[in-house]
């Protein structure tokens, strides 16, 4: 059942773009630390750092890196998720907050998911903001997996968007926002258009359906997801097809989280897949190539939350659009975690994110056969909450 077809309330209206504003990515955790790391010692006068997983040899360097900045006079507010931390031991809250450095939990419980869907809300933005000029915004946990994943890199008016995200789960943890410049100078020739899911505003899914009601015959939309199983994106997908549009899919099956024992091989065969299969069964019904992600040696898994645009216009500028950012495609991160989406075009952007889901599609992945009957079942599950739940 198509239900954008028969819903006349989905929102298509997606964020207004900012220009003026410099655009980088790196696509695997180690770069990602390197990058921030690198920002973070530059810092002058604030630092605000926003993760969901923040533990292990990456959580520990940075928390470093945020105490030898707080020592320093710089001011540095931290937002993590309760749940996670908790689970960790509060190692690293501990620490920062025994060097004076205000730690604060976002609970994403209070965003009015349906009681089935409340144990699995989280606080689920990776988001740094350094002296109110730069950014940096993707999928990457600090923590202790190196993982394929995307993080981007932001200079220019744009930031000021995402610093707003950050402040609004601040003031809803209990923290008091502190004053921002009133300008930020232009960076660069980029466009920059920031979504989120969060208290007040739910601009993720309306700003990537927005984008695939763009897409027809002539254009492509490469899919660089870890869970993809929405349904109101699944159908914008089938109507895209239907327009003519290519359409790939590069999806990791792995089960998010695991303890390493013996007991995590029946868990895969219970959980494994899920929420993906709906979206792989849909996509393979339609002849959709989709693909499962295949790390190279030292890798974890995919990670990334990507979204590729390609329009057949004839226009630099206009080629590619990228929605990257904090979002797997599945409902609860349109509607019930707090996200950070980032929808990116300009001139020559976008050519790195093609090259690294090239290299993913083509050579680290492997075809998905067609779904058996433990993994139709699972599907039939996974579609019933999903569509009961709209």
């Amino acid at each position: 059942m198509n239900l954008l077809k028969s819903r006349t309330d989905i929102n298509y209206q997606p964020t207004k773009p900012v220009g003026g504003n410099r655009v980088s990515n790196t696509f695997y955790d180690v770069d990602a630390l390197k990058g921030v790391l690198a920002d973070l010692s530059k810092a002058k006068t604030k630092i605000q750092f926003e993760n969901f997983l923040f533990n292990g040899e990456h959580g520990e360097a940075i928390a470093d890196a945020l105490i030898a900045k707080h020592n320093q006079g710089v001011k540095v507010q931290v937002l993590l998720d309760g749940t996670m931390q908790k689970r960790d031991g509060e190692v690293l809250a501990k620490k920062l907050r025994a060097e004076g450095i205000e730690v604060n939990y976002f609970s994403a419980k209070s965003m009015n998911a349906p009681s089935l869907e409340t144990p699995y809300s989280v606080q689920h933005s990776k988001l740094v903001v350094v002296d109110d000029e730069l950014a940096w915004v993707g999928g990457v946990n600090f923590d202790s997996e190196i993982n394929r994943d995307m993080m981007t890199r932001i200079e220019g008016p744009a930031v000021r968007d995402l610093q707003k995200t950050f402040e609004e789960g601040w003031m809803h943890a209990g923290g008091k926002v502190l004053p921002v410049k009133s300008k930020i100078e232009p960076k660069g020739d980029v466009w920059v258009g920031v979504s989120q899911t969060g208290p007040k505003e739910q601009s993720t899914r309306p700003q990537v359906l927005s984008e695939l009601k763009r897409i027809g015959k002539g254009d492509a939309v490469d899919i660089w997801m870890m869970d993809l199983g929405d349904p109101l994106v699944l159908d914008a997908l089938e109507d895209a097809h239907e327009r003519g549009a290519q359409i790939r899919v590069v999806v990791d099956l792995k089960v998010p989280f695991t303890s390493g024992k013996p007991t995590d091989a029946v868990v895969k065969a219970i959980a494994g897949g899920v929420p993906d299969l709906p979206g792989i069964r849909r996509l393979q019904a339609l002849g959709v190539e989709v693909r499962a992600y295949v790390p190279p040696e030292g890798i974890t898994k995919l990670h990334s939350k990507v979204w590729l645009f390609t329009h057949d216009v004839g226009k630099p500028e206009e080629s590619h659009r990228v929605i990257g950012g904090t979002v797997n495609a599945i409902k609860g991160a349109y509607e019930f975690n707090h996200e950070v989406g980032v929808l990116f075009y300009g001139e020559g952007v976008g050519d790195d994110v093609q090259a690294a889901f090239e290299e993913d599609f083509t050579k680290n992945s492997a075809p998905i056969p067609a779904l058996n009957k433990w993994d139709r079942f699972k599907s039939n599950i996974v579609e019933f909450f999903n569509n009961s739940l709209i």
